[in-house]
Formats: C-alpha cells, structure tokens, sequence
C-alpha cells in the first residue's frame, strides 16, 4: 500500500486519504500512553529505591520502638489516619515491610504488615510490564493482554488490604 493509503499514522483510512488532523492525535495519544507508562515505571521502581535507601529500626534499639531511619536519623510517623485516631489504617506497616522486606529479613516484613511482600510483588509486577512496554513495542499486544489482568489486580489488592486489616484493628482495640 502507499503511504496516502495509510494516513499519518501508518492506519488504513476511508478512501486512502486521511484526515487532517488523524495523525496530530494519534501523536498525541501515543505520547500520553509513553507518560503512563514511563510514570507507573518510575513509581514502582522509585519506591523500591527508596525502600533500599532506609533502614528499619528495631525496638529497643534507643530511638523509641520500630521504625525507619536514614543515614542514620530516624524518621516520623507519617501515617495521618494513625496520628489523628491512634489506630493503625489498613496500609500501616507497609513501608517498614518493605524496607525489611528489600533488606532480605522475610520475617520481619512479615511482622510489619502480612501484606506487605504481596504489595511488594505487585508494584515489581507494575515496574515490569511498564518497563517491557516502553522496551519491547513489537510486543506491546500481548504486554497489554498480560498487563490488563494485573491492572484489575489493584481492587483485589485493596479489598485484601482492608480484610488484613482486621484482624490488626481487633489486635489495637483489644491491647
């Protein structure tokens, strides 16, 4: 076919001819789609980078109970929801899981959050397939196919995060 045949886009057009502004936003469109994917990357990886960066405190260690430090200076509670009822939210404990988790100590990521390694993976899992769709294009169908299930994935996420939490808000109100 010739390149009228396929307008500005390289898409087949009624008649060979394509619309004027066709390619404008088509261009426009697939730069959007870069933007997605190239800021669902640098999230996923920019907290797995930070979480490198700290280091979890351990209780008794005289900077006042568990938490994460950097370079040596502990850092605040930051969790709004905590600070402003005394009860852990559904995600408290995430961010010391997944420190502990890059970190290699398995079983204190678990004591931070049961969650946290699932949460882990999936923002790994997010990183890949945005990476492997900015990478690979002539693969772009099936990272897509194989992506939209794991997009959906983040109700599922959120609906266990909120049945984890349970057990956790019994645990608080109980003690």
């Amino acid at each position: 076919m010739t390149c009228e045949a396929h307008g500005v886009a390289g898409q087949p057009t009624a008649g060979g001819i394509a619309a004027p502004d066709q390619g404008k936003g088509t261009r426009e469109a697939e730069v959007a789609q870069w933007r997605l994917h190239l800021l669902v990357l640098g999230l996923c990886l920019g907290l797995v980078v930070a979480a490198l960066a700290l280091a979890p405190v351990a209780p008794g260690s005289g900077h006042g109970g568990d938490g994460l430090s950097v370079a040596g200076v502990r850092l605040p509670e930051v969790c709004s929801f905590k600070r402003a009822t005394g009860l852990p939210c559904p995600g408290c404990g995430l961010t010391r899981s997944w420190v502990s988790a890059v970190h290699g100590d398995l079983k204190a990521s678990l004591a931070h959050h049961r969650l946290g390694w699932l949460v882990l993976a999936y923002a790994l899992g997010q990183a890949l397939r945005h990476g492997a769709w900015l990478v690979f294009v002539r693969a772009r169908p099936l990272v897509e196919a194989v992506g939209r299930p794991l997009d959906r994935g983040v109700v599922l996420l959120g609906a266990l995060l909120l049945v984890a939490w349970v057990p956790t808000l019994i645990d608080t109100l109980a003690g």
